[in-house]
């Protein structure tokens, strides 16, 4: 039964990503059909067969319940609203079939990172034969940044700079050398991914979330992925300057080439660490905070490095330092604010920014995203929807803490829910699958997603 299920939700996840992320209702519709049919078959054989482990999890069809609330209520548009809730039910669903299928004693937690790189070289592997012209169709770069099959530049980014986290955390911890070679060898290739995306919150961030992931490593951790990040940096920057000098055959051989010459010499520099390392763990994370620090000083100052990134590189440095969509995204916040505030208990219903924005924008401009996923629930579901959301949410990073001992196998999914307080990552259905992937592998069911503690006599 679990192999079915591996194989549809597999099919699931690779079939969203190739249309436009889920972002549009009419694209989910087929999704949702499959998804709710599996869920109930689902919810039939757990009744069936005692399954109990997996009925805590049920708790999460609160979710639909809270975007189910505001139809009671004189939302902005109900049609939009019951869709927004069949959209949180089949995401729902989507999650405890999950959970089932991928939790860290199953059969098939194994082939999730295979599953996850899938995913990332296809995002991959799709713009850079796009770029060099061997795909034709479809729009996959806007305004010179590559924005992938969702065909959002800082969506792709964000998903790119979470694969690359993830393979890099995923090498430090399995012993499987097949696997560690696999993890390395595309490293490079979603970094180079990142820059061309030339989303700056997502470069920012992910400086943010490296400093954390060495700060949370112990010395020699940090060492080696210090060498394995720094090497995967320089080849990036190689192909990124390659790809406008060399022809197709030749960029295409250019990646195999570095990619693998890559993980050769990672693990050659590897054998040669020293086994004992005497300094201070907080060393490294310091001197990261110094460099990022003076870099970006550097930057906004006009430096050598802006000159470097300018003359080198040919990146437009007006879109790295200029402040227009920071004050953008304060009016969205502000008049985000306003909109809630007129039903801020059970929220407006789904979609409800697109429809409500223009009476109540400070100035002219045009948007139907309020470029923050958490002001978006906000809106759409009020105060009890966003409280459940939420709790819900930190119980299952709870359960996985509690799993692993660790928040760095986290990391990935901090990155992608850090960068939705400034973008709407979240509005793209395929975001959430993807998330809730990387969750719920890290998942031990014998660690109690609700604990109660029961009074002795």
């Amino acid at each position: 039964m679990r192999g079915i299920y591996f194989f549809l939700l597999t099919a699931i996840l690779l079939g969203g990503l190739v249309q436009q992320g889920l972002y549009f209702d009419e694209n989910f519709y087929p999704y949702h059909i499959i998804l709710h049919l599996l869920f109930i078959i689902f919810l039939i054989r757990i009744w069936l067969y005692k399954e109990n482990v997996f009925k805590p999890y049920l708790i999460f069809m609160l979710i639909p319940i809270t975007y189910a609330l505001p139809l009671f209520f004189e939302p902005a548009s109900a049609y939009l609203a019951i869709q927004g809730v069949i959209r949180a039910s089949s995401t729902v669903a989507f999650f405890i079939m999950a959970v089932y299928v991928f939790h860290k004693d199953s059969l098939y937690h194994r082939y999730v990172p295979y599953m996850m790189h899938g995913i990332g070289l296809i995002l991959s592997l799709h713009m850079l034969l796009f770029d060099l012209g061997i795909l034709t169709e479809g729009h996959y770069i806007m305004m010179g940044r590559y924005a992938g099959l969702v065909e959002y530049a800082n969506t792709f980014g964000v998903l790119l700079a979470a694969l690359f986290f993830y393979g890099l955390i995923q090498f430090e911890r399995t012993q499987n050398k097949w696997l560690m070679t696999f993890h390395l060898s595309v490293l490079p290739m979603y970094l180079f991914m990142v820059f061309k995306s030339q989303s700056r919150g997502v470069l920012l961030l992910s400086s943010l979330i490296f400093i954390v992931v060495i700060g949370l490593s112990k010395t020699k951790q940090q060492l080696k992925l210090l060498l394995v990040s720094s090497l995967a940096l320089v080849t990036a920057l190689m192909l990124y300057l390659a790809i406008e000098q060399v022809n197709v055959f030749r960029m295409i051989v250019l990646v195999a080439c570095l990619s693998l010459l890559f993980s050769r010499a990672i693990c050659e520099c590897l054998d040669r660490l020293p086994k004992e390392i005497t300094f201070n763990r907080l060393v490294i994370p310091l001197g990261m905070v110094t460099l990022i620090g003076f870099s970006l000083v550097n930057i906004l100052n006009e430096g050598l490095l802006y000159d470097i990134l300018l003359g080198w590189f040919e990146l437009d440095m007006s879109k790295l330092t200029q402040t227009r969509t920071f004050t953008e995204r304060l009016a969205f916040l502000t008049d985000g604010f306003y909109i809630f505030g007129d039903a801020p208990f059970i929220g407006h219903g789904a979609r409800a920014w697109a429809l409500m924005y223009q009476s109540v924008r400070s100035y002219d401009y045009q948007s139907l995203e309020v470029h923050n996923g958490y002001l978006d629930i906000l809106i759409e579901t009020g105060i009890i929807g966003f409280s459940v959301i939420m709790l819900l949410i930190g119980l299952i990073l709870r359960q996985v803490y509690r799993s692993t001992d660790t928040y760095i196998t986290l990391m990935p999914v901090f990155l992608i829910m850090g960068h939705s307080f400034m973008d709407f990552n979240l509005s793209f259905g395929y975001v959430w699958f993807f998330l809730i992937i990387m969750t719920a592998n890290q998942i031990d069911l014998t660690v109690n997603l609700i604990t109660i503690k029961r009074k002795t006599e």
